[in-house]
C-alpha cells in the first residue's frame, strides 16, 4: 500500500506576511521555552485594554488576584457600579470597587467568605476560571482548561501550557496571551468577544481592524516575490501568494519538527500560533466585506478507503476549525472527485471546476478564496477600442484595450511605471507596472505613490494558469515534506495531523484564473497540495502617457494588511 496523505488545499479567489517580530526573550512554562508576548501585550495597550506600570508592559512580572479581576472588567467593556464588598482584606484596596463588583456580578470568588487575598499571585488556571465565569460559562479552576480550548480562549500553545498546569503562576506576558485569544472567542451567548467591546465602544471597528493588522510582519510579502522569481517567462501566469501561503499554513499545523520548520522558513513565518490568529482574522474581515466579494473557505477531507482506522487529530481538527473556519468531511475512492470538485466549483464560483482527477490520495485540505471587485473609476466601454500588443518573442498581436485619463496614484523611475487602479468597498487595490525586474522593489513603489495625471490604455485579458509547486517549493527549502516516511530516515513528520508518521506531500497543484475587464476584475486561484498518504476647475495638466503595450506585472494587494493577494505577469497576447 502507498503510504501517504494527498493533501489538497485550495485557495480560490474570484476578482472583480504574517508572523511575528522574533522574539529574543523568553519565559519557562514547565519545559516549554515561552517567547514574551511583547506583540499581543502592545495590541490590547493600543485597544485601551492593558495598561502598563512604572516599568512599562513589566511582562515578567506575577500578576496578582487584583490585577486579574481589573483585567477582566476591562474585557467586558463594562463599567465598574457600587457593590457591597464582602472582603475584609480589600478594603481601602486599590482594586475595591473592581472586586466587589465582579465578586457581585459572579466572574470571582473569594477564598473564603470573607477573604479575596488580593495580592496573592493568580495561577493560570484560576484566571482563566474567571474569564469564563464572566463571559457565561459554568467554569472552576479545574475544568478552565478544557473549557479554555472548548471556546476558543486558548489559541496556541503557549497560553495552553499557561493554563494546562494546576500551579503555574501567571505572568504579565501569559495574562496578555490568553486576554489577546480571548478577544477572538465567544461568550456562553456565542457572541464574538471583539464585537461585544466594539458594540460597547470599548473600541472601535476602524481601531480593531488597525492595531490587529498593521504589524509589519503582516507586510512581509517576500515569500510572494520569492515564488514569482520561479514562475516561466514564455508564458502569460498568475497565482495566488495568499491561496499558497494558507494552504501549506494549515499543512504545517499538522507538521512537527524539521517539517514544520522548513514550511515555515519558505512561507516567512516566524511564529506559526501568531499567523493561524491573524489568518482568523483576515477571514473574518473579509468575509464580512459588503462592496466586493472576497470570501475564504477551508475544508479537510478524508478517503475512508486508504485512512482505515485513521482520523485527523483532533487538536489538528480544532485548528482547522477555529483559525481556518475549515469544515471536515469524509469521501471514499468513488466519491472523491465529484465531492472534492464540485466543493472547488462551488467556492470560485465554477471559474475552476476541479483540482484532482482521481482518488489517489488519504486526506485532502482544501483552501478556498473568492473575490469579486469593481473598479472605484470604470473605465468607459466605449473607449475600449484594438490596438497593438508587442508580446515578449516580439510577435505583434492586434487585442482591445481599455483606456481612460484621470488623476491616479502612479509612480515612475528609471525602472518602472506604475500605476493603482482601486476597487470600491475593502482598501483592496491591483496595480499594473511596465517593468523588466519585478520583485519586492514594486511594493516599495506602491508606498511611494502620488497623485498623477495619467493617460491609461490597459488590454482586456484573461489568464487561466496551472501549474505544479514541487520543485518551486523544494527550491525554497520545502524538502522533507515531500521525503516518503517508508523510504528515508528524518522524512516527513505530519504525525499531529493523524498521529502517525505516515503521511508526506506527494504533489502541489496551483490552479489560477483572472479576466480583467471595463467593469472590474474576476479571478479565482486554486492551490492543492497532494500528499501520497474637488469644487473650482483647475484646467488638467497634460497627461503621463502610461500604455501597457508590451509585457507587464500586475498584482492585487490588500492595501489594509499589505497581502498580495494575487500576482501575475502578461506577456503574450491571447
Amino acid at each position: 500500500m502507498k503510504k501517504g496523505m494527498s493533501m489538497v488545499l485550495a485557495c480560490l479567489m474570484l476578482l472583480g506576511s504574517f508572523g511575528a517580530a522574533a522574539q529574543t526573550e523568553t519565559c519557562k512554562i514547565g519545559t516549554l521555552d515561552v517567547p514574551y508576548q511583547e506583540q499581543a501585550a502592545e495590541q490590547l495597550q493600543a485597544l485601551g485594554l492593558m495598561k502598563g506600570t512604572e516599568n512599562g508592559l513589566a511582562l515578567e512580572e506575577e500578576v496578582t488576584r487584583a490585577q486579574a479581576v481589573t483585567m477582566i472588567v476591562r474585557l467586558l467593556g463594562e463599567t465598574v457600579e457600587e457593590q457591597e464588598n464582602p472582603f475584609a482584606d480589600v478594603q481601602g484596596h486599590w482594586a475595591q470597587d473592581t472586586v466587589a463588583y465582579a465578586a457581585g456580578n459572579g466572574y470571582v470568588k473569594g477564598v473564603s467568605e470573607t477573604a479575596f487575598e488580593p495580592e496573592r499571585g493568580v495561577t493560570g488556571q484560576e484566571f482563566t476560571a474567571m474569564l469564563l465565569r464572566a463571559f457565561g460559562y459554568a467554569a472552576e479552576s479545574d475544568t478552565a482548561y478544557e473549557m479554555g480550548v472548548a471556546s476558543g480562549m486558548l489559541l496556541n500553545n503557549y497560553s495552553k501550557a499557561a493554563v494546562e498546569q494546576a500551579d503555574y503562576a501567571l505572568i504579565r506576558s501569559d495574562l496578555a496571551n490568553i486576554c489577546n485569544g480571548a478577544l477572538l472567542a465567544k461568550t456562553a451567548d456565542g457572541e464574538a468577544v471583539m464585537d461585544v467591546l466594539i458594540a460597547k465602544g470599548v473600541f472601535t471597528e476602524e481601531q480593531w481592524k488597525t492595531v490587529m493588522t498593521q504589524e509589519e510582519n503582516l507586510k512581509n510579502t517576500g515569500f510572494a516575490w520569492k515564488m514569482n522569481e520561479q514562475m516561466p517567462q514564455d508564458e502569460n501566469y498568475m497565482f495566488s501568494p495568499l491561496s499558497i501561503k494558507m494552504a501549506f499554513a494549515m499543512a504545517a499545523n499538522g507538521a512537527a519538527g524539521e517539517t514544520q520548520q522548513e514550511i515555515l522558513n519558505a512561507l516567512d513565518i516566524d511564529n506559526l500560533d501568531v499567523f493561524n490568529t491573524q489568518a482568523a482574522q483576515l477571514m473574518e474581515t473579509y468575509n464580512a466585506e459588503d462592496e466586493l466579494k472576497l470570501q475564504v473557505a477551508n475544508s479537510i477531507w478524508r478517503n475512508t478507503d486508504k485512512m482505515q482506522g485513521l482520523s485527523f487529530a483532533s487538536d489538528y481538527q480544532k485548528k482547522v476549525e477555529q483559525f481556518y473556519w475549515g469544515t471536515a468531511a469524509d469521501v471514499t475512492n468513488a466519491n472523491a472527485v465529484d465531492m472534492v470538485n464540485g466543493w472547488v466549483k462551488e467556492h470560485t464560483n465554477g471559474k475552476i471546476d476541479s483540482i484532482i482527477q482521481d482518488s489517489d490520495f488519504w486526506a485532502m485540505l482544501v483552501n478556498a478564496v473568492y473575490f469579486k471587485g469593481t473598479w472605484a473609476n470604470q473605465f468607459s466601454k466605449g473607449a475600449t477600442r484594438p490596438d497593438t500588443f508587442v508580446s515578449r518573442d516580439e510577435k505583434e498581436t492586434e487585442i482591445d484595450f481599455m483606456h481612460r485619463t484621470a488623476y491616479m496614484d502612479y509612480y515612475a523611475d528609471d525602472n518602472m511605471q506604475m500605476v493603482r487602479l482601486p476597487y470600491l468597498g475593502a482598501n483592496i487595490s491591483m496595480y499594473v507596472a511596465l517593468t523588466d525586474q519585478p520583485g519586492s522593489n514594486l511594493e516599495q513603489a506602491a508606498e511611494n505613490m502620488s497623485r498623477s495625471y495619467v493617460a491609461l490604455s490597459l488590454p482586456k485579458f484573461r489568464t487561466e494558469y496551472s501549474t505544479s509547486l514541487n520543485e518551486m517549493m523544494k527550491t525554497m527549502g520545502v524538502q522533507k515534506a515531500f521525503i516518503d516516511p517508508a523510504s528515508a530516515n528524518s522524512a516527513a513528520d505530519f504525525s499531529p495531523m493523524i498521529g502517525e508518521q505516515l503521511l508526506f506531500i506527494d504533489s502541489v497543484l496551483h490552479k489560477t484564473y483572472i479576466d480583467v475587464d471595463e467593469k472590474g476584475t474576476e479571478a479565482a486561484a486554486v492551490t492543492g497540495i497532494m500528499a501520497g498518504a474637488t469644487s473650482a476647475h483647475i484646467p488638467d495638466p497634460e497627461p503621463i502617457e502610461f500604455k501597457a503595450d508590451h509585457p507587464f506585472t500586475y498584482f492585487i494587494r490588500d492595501d489594509a494588511s499589505g497581502e498580495i493577494l494575487f500576482l501575475g505577469q502578461y506577456a503574450f497576447a491571447k
